[in-house]
């Protein structure tokens, strides 16, 4: 099932250029394209989109792969999810929090999440 993850002002990222130099440099070289969570996202399955915001701005999609692995050495971010297909939005756009409200991940399950997503990646291109 699609995913959108909320990526925290708490961590590496202070604004949108930090999430966009993770996606183009930091996740790809130090992390082999593993995208490291701190709590499991049960849901996804190979194939399946992963979105993220930060800020009530969608910034990324990318596919989960299936391949996970846990991260013995990084207590902080246990759960790592491989990932693929990377594309960064032009311009961020912003989501509409009733819509996908929840919490860090909200599981695209609705008609009208789907369509809205659909709608927020045209500006897509990739890394």
């Amino acid at each position: 099932m699609d995913a959108l993850i909320k990526l925290s002002t708490n961590g590496d990222f202070n604004n949108i250029c930090d999430v966009k130099c993770y996606f183009t440099c930091q996740l790809i070289e130090e992390n082999g394209n593993y995208y490291q969570h701190n709590s499991e996202i049960k849901e996804i399955k190979k194939d399946d989109n992963l979105y993220f915001s930060y800020e009530s701005q969608l910034v990324a999609k990318a596919k989960y792969t299936g391949e996970y692995k846990l991260n013995s050495d990084n207590e902080n971010f246990p759960h790592g999810y491989k990932i693929k297909d990377i594309l960064i939005l032009k311009k961020p756009q912003e989501i509409d929090q009733t819509l996908f409200q929840g919490r860090i991940i909200t599981y695209i399950r609705t008609d009208e999440q789907k369509n809205k997503i659909k709608e927020l990646t045209k500006e897509l291109r990739e890394k």
